[in-house]
């Protein structure tokens, strides 16, 4: 039953090799304590592996055309070439010419391999974006202990309605520490 389940996942999404566990129980009507014993017999066998937010058969492999390499090129490009400005998924979306699921499919894809963050609201910076905000983040805390929203905008150049979700994202990751209206630097700030 839970093999059947996993290969129409991968049947109707390929590029997604973690399967919730939430999505295995509630499909197959499995009680929690059942699917538990299940699983841990499976993750046992190495029929299946204990994933970041779910599980995944273990043989399964995402395999990617010529034409899933040259989309994701193009994404991970139009990403890089929006200097420290978080993308919105319409702007991908309009540029790629694809549909709101190929878009999504290959940006979840990137974030799998680490090049791509997802800040929420539909918004997407590059791994190497967010690099250079964090260096930025941390000269600016050697000589200073607080952050403004005005200060994180002439840091980054944003503006305000860029600035406030990558400073979400940021809060959230404890890069940095909200109190108030102010920011303080976060616990992962001095990795």
């Amino acid at each position: 039953e839970i093999r059947k389940y996993f290969a129409k996942c991968y049947d109707d999404n390929p590029y997604r090799r973690v399967v919730a566990a939430e999505s295995i129980r509630s499909h197959l009507r499995f009680s929690e304590a059942w699917l538990e014993v299940i699983i841990k017999q499976m993750i046992q066998d190495r029929i299946i592996e204990d994933c970041d937010g779910g599980f995944a058969l273990s043989e399964y492999e995402v395999k990617f055309s010529k034409r899933d390499v040259d989309d994701i090129a193009i994404i991970e490009k139009t990403l890089q070439n929006n200097n420290l400005e978080p993308t919105l998924l319409i702007k991908i979306i309009d540029i790629t010419g694809h549909n709101s699921k190929r878009v999504k499919d290959l940006l979840h894809i990137l974030n799998g391999q680490g090049k791509v963050n997802v800040l929420g609201h539909e918004l997407y910076l590059h791994q190497t974006q967010l690099k250079l905000i964090i260096s930025n983040l941390k000269k600016y805390f050697l000589n200073k202990n607080s952050m403004a929203v005005g200060d994180f905008k002439v840091i980054t150049g944003l503006t305000r309605k860029s600035a406030i979700p990558l400073l979400e994202y940021l809060d959230k990751n404890n890069f940095t520490h909200r109190e108030a209206n102010m920011r303080y630097a976060g616990e992962r700030l001095d990795e």
